[in-house]
């Protein structure tokens, strides 16, 4: 067994979509200026997407400075979120009419104004939109291309081929190998927290394990890119054992490494890894290299 690889648990929180059939009372926002939709009435957290100007969306609350909206992703169907007032003017509402009463009422309610996208020959009508305008109206967000969601709590897990060297070892020796890591996202370029790094092998009823239990931080050079560059700080730990007789030593332990994040969800990432790990203790100066696959939960 690997001792230095602890176990772990990831809670992935999924936003339920707001029912698919949309009132034609509820006000309709247009936006004025490329305006970030968000999960939260934030504005230092990562867009769900980014609303092209021109794009309608439905107002479903009104929170001051921000509008809790509805609105068509290309990819994921009907969401809700935030959008900041500043970037979007705000639409009469459509009030649906009775057909039945139209010829006796001239003065029809009032109803919110024909798409832009619709066609300029058509004629005008007194009564309420087409089913056909009012798909027009709710538009999917297709202007600008989401960035890779980096948001709230993470963590990772993976396990691959360690190659273990020390200052007194002839050659190199192989085993198994891992390690996890979780912890928070600073912004959508950098997450911290706290990790492991594992190295284990048996040979002849001996055991060797090694590991760092370190302070972590998460780099990625590019927003748009799931490639990132690891590096931690903190304690090393080397302990062999046989049916007999166990010795530990505690030291210093460091690593450093680089992955990439390949996207299979909404919020989870397949992360193929290297790592270098490094131990010094009062006896013992060693390291190991990891290769592995991880699992990413953002």
């Amino acid at each position: 067994m690997m001792r230095t690889i602890l176990g772990g648990f990831a809670l992935l929180a999924l936003l339920m979509p707001a029912p698919a059939g949309a009132q034609r009372n509820e006000a309709r926002a247009r936006v004025i200026q490329e305006a970030p939709l968000v999960l939260l009435p934030d504005a230092r957290r990562v867009p769900l997407r980014v609303a092209a100007v021109g794009t309608t969306l439905v107002v479903i609350g009104d929170e001051g400075e921000w509008l809790h909206i509805q609105f068509q992703d290309p990819q994921y169907g009907l969401r809700t979120g935030y959008v900041q007032r500043r970037f979007v003017e705000i639409q009469p509402r459509q009030v649906a009419i009775d057909p039945s009463t139209r010829s006796a009422a001239p003065q029809a309610a009032p109803v919110a104004a024909p798409s832009t996208r619709a066609s300029a020959g058509a004629p005008a009508s007194a009564g309420a939109p087409s089913p056909t305008s009012q798909r027009t109206e709710v538009t999917p967000i297709t202007a600008a291309r989401s960035r890779l969601g980096r948001d709230g709590f993470w963590f990772s897990a993976g396990l691959g081929y360690g190659s273990w060297g020390c200052d007194n070892c002839s050659d190199r020796v192989t085993g198994g190998s891992g390690g996890l890591s979780a912890g928070v996202t600073m912004n959508d370029r950098v997450l911290v927290g706290g990790g492991t790094t594992g190295f284990y092998r048996r040979v002849d009823g001996a055991t060797l394990t090694a590991g760092t239990y370190d302070f972590r931080i998460r780099f990625y050079p590019a927003r748009r890119s799931g490639f990132f560059v690891n590096g931690g700080f903190g304690l090393g730990q080397i302990t062999v054992h046989d049916a007999f007789n166990s010795d530990t030593e505690w030291g210093v332990g460091a690593m450093v490494g680089v992955g990439w994040d390949l996207r299979v969800g909404k919020n989870v990432s397949l992360s193929p890894f290297w790592n270098g790990s490094g131990i010094s203790t009062k006896s013992l100066n060693a390291n190991f290299g990891q290769f592995g696959l991880g699992v990413t939960i953002h």
